[in-house]
């Protein structure tokens, strides 16, 4: 167990460095909560001003359509999610941890899950009910299910004192049918939303019995999104495009999006066998979180479980490398005609690996049964099997920035860290 925690620090090192130049929103705040995990496990002062510091001087970037214009960043809404779960996760899950600085991170969160609470939820109709440059694009678009997040950066209206506030006029160049990423009803978002408004209620149910409408308010969005995602799991409208790809009885894997929209028509990105490791970990995060969310007493904890234990085996059966590495994405369609990375970008699916594994560790930490599950001598031979890839892989060397298969190093430590903590956590020795 020491050579994983060994090897976690050294990747540890390696990512706090190169934070402050890093410069993609969302993989901060995704990196952010394995960094949490870390200063956790190996029972290190956090470096909270790095953090911080960073988050203050997040900068401007050029948006990548439009090359002469300035937009400051984030993007999109599950852009907002990545920062709000971790920042909660500082601010109240580890607030003795952070000492006096788990107020600033209490105050990041509530900065980035408010523009999507009051945006995502209601993009549609928020496309229905204002005249707009976009509405004959979006005329066939109407999300197949109610009450999930819409990944699509449009708002009714400016939103005060709000930073960075997700609209649409400023962007009409993305609206183009060949654009990969468009309107969608995509697992990432709702999932995200989901884990962040579970473990909302849940802070606010044990620590904050006097905030009434903020309880209400959390409980809502987050019976929303149960809502969705059953919908969406019991649909039959359209069999090979379920959230759950059913491998077999007892193993499943959840798809990266809805296939369709409400009128019928396919989204032509669509493809039923494309599954994104990262997908299975924040599905696994949210059933977790639902399941602290309404106790082990109600009728629904055994439907929750039992489908958090089958995507678990999915992930072992499907998203398991030659070498014993957790694979970014798979895609096992009968007629494999892409390979390529979902929404074609490598370098962002690529961190799927850590999404996941750091899920896991969050599964193990907060559901008894799940730890119990987790322990399993498969699913340690698995988890061991994928730390070690870690240490062998040591001499890893980045391909050209150029190259479509370029993972930022950033990234790829990210990969590691969340890898070896797990085995860590689990008490796993080393060969």
């Amino acid at each position: 167990m020491q050579k994983y925690l060994d090897a976690a620090t050294i990747s540890y090192g390696k990512i706090i460095c190169e934070f402050p130049s890093f410069e993609i929103y969302w993989q901060l705040g995704h990196v952010f909560d394995s960094l949490i995990d870390y200063w956790d496990i190996a029972k290190v002062e956090p470096e909270s001003d790095i953090i911080i510091e960073k988050y203050l001087n997040r900068g401007l970037i050029p948006f990548p359509h439009k090359k002469d214009d300035i937009y400051k960043w984030p993007l999109w809404h599950d852009d907002y999610c990545w920062w709000a779960i971790s920042a909660l996760r500082a601010g109240e899950d580890f607030s003795e941890l952070f000492g006096n600085k788990a107020n600033w991170f209490r105050g990041i969160s509530d900065l980035n899950w408010t523009p999507v609470y009051r945006t995502a939820p209601n993009v549609w109709k928020n496309v229905c009910t204002e005249p707009n440059s976009e509405k004959e694009y979006f005329k066939d678009a109407k999300p197949a299910f109610e009450h999930g997040v819409w990944n699509w950066i449009y708002t009714q209206r400016s939103i005060d004192n709000i930073p960075y506030t997700p609209s649409v006029p400023q962007v009409i160049g993305l609206i183009d049918p060949s654009d990969q990423i468009h309107p969608i009803q995509n697992t990432v978002t709702n999932s995200l939303y989901w884990v962040l408004m579970c473990r909302l209620y849940n802070i606010t149910k044990s620590k904050d019995q006097g905030n009434q409408k903020g309880l209400e308010l959390f409980k809502e969005q987050a019976e929303n999104e149960s809502n969705f995602f059953e919908a969406w799991i019991n649909s039959t409208s359209n069999a090979d495009s379920g959230l759950f790809n059913h491998i077999d009885d007892t193993t499943i894997l959840v798809r990266e999006r809805v296939g369709y929209y409400a009128g019928g028509k396919k989204d032509p990105n669509y493809k039923s066998g494309l599954t994104w490791s990262g997908d299975q970990g924040l599905v696994l995060g949210g059933l977790v979180a639902r399941m602290q969310m309404i106790g082990e007493e109600s009728d629904q904890y055994e439907t929750l479980l039992k489908r958090a234990k089958y995507l678990l085996n999915g992930v072992l059966s499907k998203l398991i490398g030659i070498e014993g590495d957790i694979l970014p994405w798979n895609n096992y369609d009968k007629n494999k005609d892409d390979r390529g990375a979902i929404g074609g970008d490598f370098n962002d699916y690529s961190t799927g690996t850590a999404v996941l594994m750091k899920y896991m560790l969050y599964a193990y930490d907060n559901n008894k049964d799940l730890k119990v599950f987790l322990e399993q001598d498969h699913f340690v031979a698995m988890v061991k099997r994928n730390a070690d890839a870690v240490v062998l892989n040591k001499d890893w060397k980045p391909v050209s920035k150029d190259s479509k298969h370029y993972l930022a190093p950033f990234l790829k430590n990210t990969n590691d860290l969340a890898s070896l903590l797990l085995a860590v956590r689990m008490g796993i020795s080393e060969s």
